[in-house]
C-alpha cells in the first residue's frame, strides 16, 4: 500500500482506507478517487473489473506524477496577536 502521509498529512489514514476499499471494489469509492488510485497503482486497477486507464488521446507519455482529487487548500487564519505590552 502506498504511503499517503506526504501528500495527505493527518488525512493519510482516511485516504489509505479509501485505497483499501478501492482495491477490493473500485466502484466502492467516488469516481475521482477511483481515477486517482488507478493512476497511482495501475497494477491494481484491473482488480474486480476495473480497467487500466487509457493512454491520453494526444499520445502523450505519462510523466509519473499524479494530481490528487481537488481538496480545500484554505488554512486557518493565525490567531490574533495580543495587546502590546
Amino acid at each position: 500500500m502506498p504511503d499517503f502521509t506526504a501528500d495527505f498529512g493527518v488525512n493519510a489514514a482516511w485516504v489509505a482506507d479509501l485505497f483499501a476499499r478501492w482495491t477490493a471494489d473500485p466502484r466502492g469509492v467516488p469516481e475521482d478517487w477511483s481515477d486517482y488510485f488507478s493512476r497511482l497503482a495501475p497494477e491494481k486497477a484491473h482488480v474486480n473489473g476495473a480497467s487500466t486507464p487509457a493512454a491520453p488521446a494526444d499520445g502523450a507519455a505519462a510523466t509519473g506524477t499524479f494530481d490528487a482529487p481537488a481538496r480545500d487548500e484554505r488554512r486557518a487564519a493565525p490567531p490574533p496577536e495580543g495587546p502590546a505590552g
